[in-house]
Formats: C-alpha cells, structure tokens, sequence
C-alpha cells in the first residue's frame, strides 16, 4: 500500500487520499505557482484539496475547476486540521503555518520555494519537509549551508501558456499587493507614486485610453478610494485571464515580483518595471537590472546610499526600513522625476528587443521546474515506477 492508497475492505482499494496544497498568503505569486503545480498535477488523478485564506484564497477560488475542494480556512481551523490529518501529503508554496500543522499531524511535508536565495534565515518547518525544491535564482549556489533536503529547480511555471502575440494597450500588474507587515491600505503612498506617475508620463499619454491595471481585490479598493482609476480600466483577473491579458499586450509595466517576471520571459512579453513594494522584489528589482532584463526600471535605491538595503536581511530588521523608504521617497519631487524619466524611456524603447534580452536571462535559470517537482513528488509518494 503506498502513503496515497487506502483499503476499503479485503484487497478493495479506495479512492486516493488526496494532496492538500497551500501558499503563502502573500501576494499573488505564491498562489501563482501553485495554480501551476496544481495544472500538472490534475491529470494525474490524484484529489487536489486547497486549504487558504486570503489573498491565497481569493486567486485560487478563480480556478476552482483544478481542484476537488477549495477550502476557506486558517491554518488554526478544525476544517484546515481535518483536511490534513487525511492528506497524503502536503505540498506547501513557502507557506510556514500550514507547513507546522502538517508536521504536528504527521503528514509527509512538501515545500517548493522561490525565495530561498533571499533568505537569512529558513522557516523551521521547511527544514522537516521530505524535499525542499528551490527555484534557481541569483545567490542559490552560493546560499550557506543548504540543507540536504534541497533540490535545485528551474523556472517554476504553468503548463501551455499563450505566446505573446502583442496587442495595442498598457498593462500594469500591481500584483496582490500585500505582504506580512502592511494591507493593502498601507501602500497607499505607493499606489499614489506609481499610478500617479504614469499618468503625467510620456508612457502614459502615449497608451491613454489604453491602459488596463490588474491587481487584487483590496488593492484596487484602495486604488477607486484614492481616485487613482480615473482613465485606467481596472481589473482583477483570474490566474489564466491575467496571462492572456499579458499575452494580448503591447507592453507589461509590472511590480517586479518573480512570478510575473519569469512568466512574462517565458512568453515573450515584453516587461518594465515600477520600483519595489517590498524587500523580495527589492533585491529582484536589483538582480534583473545587473543581469539587463530591467532596462530603465526606476529603484528607490538609486536614491543614495541610505536606501541600499543588503542581502539576506532578517524580516523583523528589513520590512520597518522598506516601509520607511517608500514612505519618504514617494513624497519626493526629486524620486518622483527619476520614475517619470525611467518610463520615458520605456516609451522610447523597443518592446521586441526588450523580451529578447529577457527570454536570454530565463534560458540561463534552467529548465521546466514544475514538471521536476511533480516527477518527484510522485516517485517520492511511490506513485511512479
């Protein structure tokens, strides 16, 4: 009998016990990796269980169809213990408090993890998982002291995606726009900067009446509050509709997540950047534009030395200082006419030559990262030969 097989009586197999996924509750490109590992994984056969809350759940219930069961509950909850004390397995996307509940109850424990490389310090439940897969990014091999359990992956990304086939308006992806120390209000000042900005930009008038801003359910809330929409077409999308906005674009103006970065290369869509909103795209934001995948982008560190942040910072020291930073700079004339003149240039560029840069920097990170962690999560679970 293998850990995904029951018996409902002498030699009668039931049906699998499912595989209890979750993500960090975060932004949207946790849960985006999920919906691509769930895509894989549905053919299979095996009952996909979401267990979220949140920005997580709020995704994810977009595309119920690829689960058996999307359920809204906290990590506390008794429905979330049920679920999996009767899983198989659990496959969490960075998230550390379901991670806790399935070692307290026993159940194998999965980790796939984007952020490795930026990390001071590791959860103390992704050191217990069976396999801790990391996708490939700047610093991963030079990470000190990498646990056994790690396995170095490509590119974490869904399956069939749409190519670019370009189109005639602006989309600008903000993204969920939370992290674990500020909602989706405390970024107001950003949403001020950047959306403000682009509309008296030369990249502004030159989509007017053609610019489509996708983003999460609170931050568009306090996008209409703010009366930044006006002119915008705002929208929150599924996983899927997101990537064929991208697909039908002209040209993306993104948060510099990894998640959207890496799915836009792998399209070829063409994508700019707005300046971070916290620490992990920060240091991204850093790393594509020394690797050249972020041309002109505008970073608050080019600010002077007093918005450098380094490396590796431990949360509790690293969040007050981005909060601090985007706080003081978004209020700055001197900032604000940094961003306008980093979306000139955009205006000016050549998209085409922009998403070939950028599918040369993707090629380097290696290959199909999901099919890797689907392969080995099956032969681990000894459901393939």
């Amino acid at each position: 009998m293998t850990p995904a097989d029951g018996l409902a009586g002498p030699g009668r197999p039931t049906a699998p016990r499912p595989l209890v996924l979750c993500a960090q509750p975060y932004g949207y490109g946790p849960v985006s990796k999920l919906l691509a590992l769930a895509g894989r994984l549905r053919p299979t056969g095996l009952p996909l269980v979401f267990v979220g809350t949140g920005i997580t759940l709020e995704l994810a219930a977009r595309s119920a169809p690829l689960f058996a069961r999307v359920l809204d509950a906290g990590p506390g909850s008794t429905d979330a213990r049920e679920a999996i004390a009767g899983a198989a397995a659990v496959v969490s996307v960075m998230d550390r408090e379901y991670s806790v509940v399935a070692t307290d109850l026993g159940r194998p424990l999965y980790v796939v993890d984007s952020l490795y490389w930026m990390r001071a310090t590791l959860p103390p439940a992704f050191r217990g998982a069976r396999i801790h897969w990391v996708q490939d990014f700047d610093g991963v091999a030079t990470v000190p002291g990498r646990a056994e359990n790690v396995r170095i992956t490509g590119p974490l990304l869904p399956p069939g995606m749409p190519r670019w086939r370009g189109g005639t308006r602006l989309v600008v992806n903000l993204g969920g726009g939370r992290s674990p120390f500020a909602s989706a209000a405390d970024n107001a000042a950003y949403w001020r900067f950047v959306l403000g900005g682009l509309r008296h930009s030369d990249l502004g008038a030159r989509y007017r009446g053609r610019i489509l801003v996708l983003g999460g359910d609170q931050c568009l809330e306090v996008v209409r509050a703010e009366g930044l929409g006006e002119g915008f077409e705002l929208a929150t999308l599924p996983h899927s509709a997101a990537l064929e906005a991208f697909a039908g674009s002209a040209l993306v103006l993104s948060s510099p997540g990894l998640t959207t970065s890496l799915e836009c290369f792998r399209m070829g869509v063409p994508v700019c950047y707005l300046p971070p909103q916290n620490y992990s795209q920060w240091c991204i934001l850093r790393s594509l534009r020394r690797h050249r995948a972020a041309d002109h982008a505008f970073h608050w560190e080019d600010m002077g030395e007093r918005y450098w942040l380094a490396d590796r910072l431990d949360e509790p020291e690293r969040d007050p200082l981005i909060r601090r930073a985007i706080d003081e700079l978004a209020v700055r004339p001197d900032a604000r006419s940094a961003y306008l003149g980093g979306l000139a240039r955009m205006a000016d560029g050549d998209p085409a030559a922009v998403a070939a840069a950028q599918a040369g920097y993707l090629q380097s990170l290696g290959g199909d990262g999901i099919a890797q962690v689907v392969d080995d999560l099956l032969s681990d679970l000894r459901l393939r030969p």
